[in-house]
């Protein structure tokens, strides 16, 4: 509780890895843009975190808060709050993940990307692809979507050197089938070591 009765509500989930800790922002954040398109994930909360009118979440180590005004608490109050929280928590590695700084302009990128750690399968980026359907993770794979426009990169990079040249393999299957039967294809392909990047919807 703060000055004239203003009440904020903190929620702090903990992660094994600080990598869980940012998949759970980006998620988050990408739902958040459902409502409100101007959210952004940007430096200045903890090591990365994004602000609404009456919400900031960040990530830092392998924390996710969220700090929620309840009752007449401003933007600078929940400001002050969340760098009063964030100074008590581990900083962990300090980074973001890697993979996001592959992807084109990363600093851009990253503040609409949503990135999937050790993913099972990648139904949660709501991508209308059928040429995903051909990828096997085993969840030993990490993914990251970017949007600029009209267009989405993903860039999916394989633990491994032999699920990587499996997928590939798959993947040029389904994208030549894809063509013969005259449905949505990405408008590029291509492999790169343990990465597959695709490019989907570009003018």
């Amino acid at each position: 509780v703060g000055p004239k009765g203003a009440t904020v509500e903190v929620i702090v989930y903990r992660f094994r890895q600080d990598a869980n800790a940012y998949q759970f922002l980006s998620y988050t954040a990408f739902l958040e843009r459902h409502h409100d398109p101007s959210v952004e994930i940007r430096e200045g909360y903890g090591t990365a975190g994004y602000a609404t009118t009456d919400r900031i979440a960040f990530f830092k180590g392998t924390h996710y808060v969220r700090i929620n005004s309840v009752k007449s608490a401003e933007p600078a109050m929940l400001e002050t709050f969340a760098a009063g929280l964030s100074d008590t928590l581990d900083k962990g590695e300090g980074e973001i993940p890697v993979l996001i700084k592959h992807l084109p302009s990363p600093e851009q990128s990253q503040k609409t990307a949503v990135y999937l750690n050790s993913f099972p399968d990648l139904s949660s980026l709501g991508l209308d692809q059928p040429v995903l359907s051909a990828i096997e993770s085993a969840g030993n794979a990490d993914a990251v979507l970017a949007t600029s426009g009209p267009s989405k990169v993903l860039i999916i990079e394989f633990h491994t050197p032999q699920l990587a040249s499996e997928n590939d393999q798959r993947i040029i299957a389904r994208i030549h089938e894809l063509w013969k039967l005259g449905q949505p294809a990405p408008t590029a392909y291509r492999r790169v070591g343990n990465y597959s990047v695709f490019v989907f919807d570009a003018p």
